[in-house]
């Protein structure tokens, strides 16, 4: 007979099987090569860190059996042994989608024009095409203007060249005076005005006449103008560069000689398109089935001013309109840009390139749901959209931290507030009710994933809390949605693949399943933890910073894997502390 006891669940140690020896017992696993829920995996190789070993023959074929999805570096000699091993793998290469560097942008004709800009101020009196001093009456969200260093016509990893757009024409700012005070009608600005030397007609564009308050837009960038980049920026990016920041340009390599600026692109330009057009291309050749479109959204992440002010949503400038781009305005230009690229692929090859993009976050209720749904018309949705860090991330624990690369030891887990946790679950549960194709992230897809891999007993926390978090939203192993978590684990000065135990256990299918907005009916009464049955199994999450005593299962169940207090014995309820998930199969 099933003990109804109190079992208080903790953190347990990650034990590594292959280390240890420690197997779990096969009655609880299903087929030990698949997953019971399907999974996506992060798997960069590092391969600008040469402390880091590669991986084995036996690393990759284990990556193969195991994910449906992986993004990240690999040889060619990597990439034919993993479609040797399970051909139906998607392996996709990843490109950060709205960046492009100075040298990509600076050194192409029309790139200056193909950058996002923002509303640096008005013009406060009429110009001619031949004036080259401006008096602009600026809009003190954004940073005053700055002079260009250098007097080439492209920025260096020591000088830089700064400029502003009025309408088609660019003009270098050649020297700027400190604002000053003015009275101005236009209250939005507050009457400072800067005056600005400039050089007409720069980069090959007309010097052209234009009229009093017309807007002069400025550039928007991640790194900006005069930044101070430290060091190890510049020894961890260089060769990152490629798959990290983008392109700019299809082979481009990033040199430490470049600059390092970055500039973000405008996803209704050309060059935005032809960039993810020809980087798929290249990624195919290579053996790659397609593309990872890293912030692919409807709007810009972490954008800048020249000065280092964020520039938000709401300044973004659409030369279509001659306004500021709306979210919708910014999704539709994303969408035709994917299409181009899905045509322009298939156009070559004779068929369709795999894309998954990031990150879709809370504009999937509004835009971002609409990327992955067929139509209007003959719109191809991506093949899948993740969603990032929906369980928790990482907080270096002290400054200058290079979150790509830091040691383990220098972070922390942070997780998810309670409220946001929910709002992620009801985002998975109506992607997997509504056979949408989405991948649940557990923390960062992009290079923070990398100090993720050797953090031991809170990698498995969050990893158990975000997996147990994801069953409660699951519809059942055949969704289309995923589970993704970093490939690898770094411990003892080692790097290897290891599959959890708790992805091969059969713990069936729900029994019972609410719509979104119905998530909170999986809380027993009185409780802060989420219980969900399952045909063989239950899922306890508790998403909050306190722990919760004497959950109730509405069964009796037991612990099936090593590791865990009490296992064996049947219980019928469990204390869940802070932050933790927990999966427990029929006695």
């Amino acid at each position: 007979m099933a003990r109804s006891t109190n079992v208080q669940l903790r953190p347990f140690l990650f034990l590594v099987h292959a280390l240890v020896g420690i197997v779990a017992p096969s009655t609880y696993l299903c087929d030990a090569k698949h997953p019971r829920y399907p999974l996506a995996a992060l798997g960069g190789e590092a391969l600008h860190n040469k402390a880091v070993p590669l991986p084995t023959a036996d690393d990759i074929k284990t990556i193969a059996e195991s994910f449906d999805y992986l993004h990240g570096e690999y040889t060619s000699n990597w990439l034919q042994l993993m479609h040797e091993t399970r051909p139906g793998m998607g392996v996709v290469q990843y490109i950060n989608s709205h960046i492009a560097s100075a040298k990509g942008i600076e050194n192409t004709h029309g790139g200056r024009l193909s950058t996002i800009y923002y509303c640096t101020g008005w013009l406060d009196a009429e110009v001619s095409e031949k004036d080259t001093e401006l008096d602009i009456l600026l809009d003190n969200k954004h940073s005053p203007l700055i002079a260009s260093t250098s007097a080439g016509n492209v920025s260096t990893k020591d000088e830089y060249v700064t400029y502003l757009r009025l309408e088609n024409e660019l003009a270098k700012i050649v020297s700027v005076e400190s604002p000053r005070h003015k009275v101005s009608r236009l209250a939005k600005a507050n009457g400072t005005i800067q005056k600005v030397t400039v050089l007409r007609g720069f980069d090959g564009t007309s010097p052209a006449a234009h009229s009093k308050n017309m807007s002069v837009l400025g550039p928007s960038y991640k790194n900006y103008p005069g930044q101070q980049l430290s060091e190890n920026w510049l020894i961890d990016e260089a060769s990152l560069w490629k798959s990290e920041h983008g392109n700019g340009l299809p082979g481009e390599v990033f040199d430490r000689n470049d600059s390092p600026i970055t500039y973000d692109i405008d996803p209704a330009s050309g060059f935005a398109s032809a960039v993810l057009i020809n980087f798929t291309l290249q990624a195919v050749s290579a053996g790659y089935n397609g593309s990872w479109f890293d912030c692919f959204s409807d709007h810009v992440l972490k954008a800048t001013d020249v000065g280092g002010r964020p520039v938000h949503g709401d300044a973004y400038w659409n030369f279509a309109t001659k306004a500021s781009y709306t979210a919708e305005e910014f999704s539709n230009a994303q969408r035709k840009r994917l299409q181009a690229v899905f045509e322009s692929v298939h156009a070559t090859l004779g068929f369709f390139p795999l894309i998954l993009a990031n990150n879709v976050g809370a504009s999937y209720f509004t835009y971002g749901r609409s990327f992955l749904i067929p139509g209007p018309g003959d719109f191809r949705p991506l093949d899948a959209y993740d969603l990032e860090a929906f369980a928790g991330t990482l907080q270096a624990t002290k400054p200058g931290v290079n979150s790509c690369s830091g040691p383990p030891e220098d972070f922390v887990v942070e997780y998810k507030d309670p409220d946001g946790w929910l709002r992620n679950i009801q985002l998975i549960s109506n992607a997997s009710q509504s056979n949408l194709s989405l991948i649940a992230m557990m923390s960062s897809a992009g290079c923070e994933s990398f100090p993720m891999e050797g953090m031991g007993e809170q990698r498995t926390q969050l990893q158990h809390f975000a997996y147990a978090s994801y069953l409660l939203a699951a519809t059942g192993p055949s969704t289309r949605t995923h589970f993704g978590i970093p490939a690898y684990y770094q411990a003892n000065g080692t790097r290897f693949v290891h599959i959890d135990d708790w992805f091969y256990l059969d713990i069936g299918t729900p029994t019972e399943t609410y719509p979104p907005a119905g998530v909170t009916k999986y809380q027993p009464a009185g409780h802060a933890s989420f219980v969900r049955q399952f045909t063989k199994g239950v899922v306890v999450v508790n998403p909050t910073n306190t722990t919760d005593e004497a959950v109730p299962l509405g069964n009796s169940y037991h612990y099936p894997l090593v590791g865990v207090e009490a296992q064996g014995n049947a219980v019928s309820n469990v204390t869940m502390t802070p932050h933790t998930g927990l999966l427990m199969l029929y006695s």
